[in-house]
């Protein structure tokens, strides 16, 4: 591949829908507050006498399992965004091109077009992808571990009941993308 097929490749890229798509690191911050949130919550009641693990002696597994949880719903996040963004963009048509504007002003109101559809998605992805982590959470950790096994330790079911649906809905949402 010579140097101008490269840069061709490039520009097309670019400037395809695909290509403008970005994540900022705003979003990302966002991604993973909700996301260590989102883990760290369910260790309350895992503390509390129901299952009764001790605060101190399950520090470490509420930090590991709080952190690589978070990781995870941060990508289920991420993907989910990317690809409505994408959708919207390719369905949503851009600002009206007027000719009397100059082309500055055209990326302008393209960008600020491009800037409202990552908030959109963003907020559409915490929304869906929350939703489903606490009823997939709420179904491993009351149904589905119990039913399999009534000796299940509540450390192992925190492990499996966090991990999973984090690991379900990350692998999920990159297949989809």
């Amino acid at each position: 591949m010579g140097k101008a097929d490269f840069f061709f490749d490039q520009m097309l890229k670019e400037n395809s829908v695909q290509g403008r798509t970005k994540t900022t690191a705003h979003h990302w911050g966002l991604f993973a507050a909700s996301g260590l949130l989102m883990v760290t919550m369910p260790a309350y009641i895992y503390v509390s006498p129901m299952f009764d693990i001790p605060v101190l002696e399950g520090a470490s597994q509420f930090l590991g399992v709080g952190l690589l949880g978070g990781m995870l719903l941060s990508w289920a996040y991420r993907s989910v965004s990317l690809q409505r963004q994408i959708n919207w963009l390719a369905t949503t048509p851009p600002p009206k091109a007027n000719e009397k504007v100059a082309k500055k002003e055209r990326e302008e109101a393209m960008a600020a077009h491009e800037k409202k559809a990552a908030d959109v998605c963003c907020a559409y992805a915490l929304c869906t992808v929350n939703i489903s982590f606490v009823l997939l959470w709420l179904l491993t950790a009351f149904y589905a571990l119990p039913k399999f096994s009534t000796d299940v330790s509540s450390k192992l079911n925190h492990l499996l009941s966090v991990l999973g649906p984090s690991l379900l809905l990350a692998f999920k949402a990159t297949a989809a993308f």
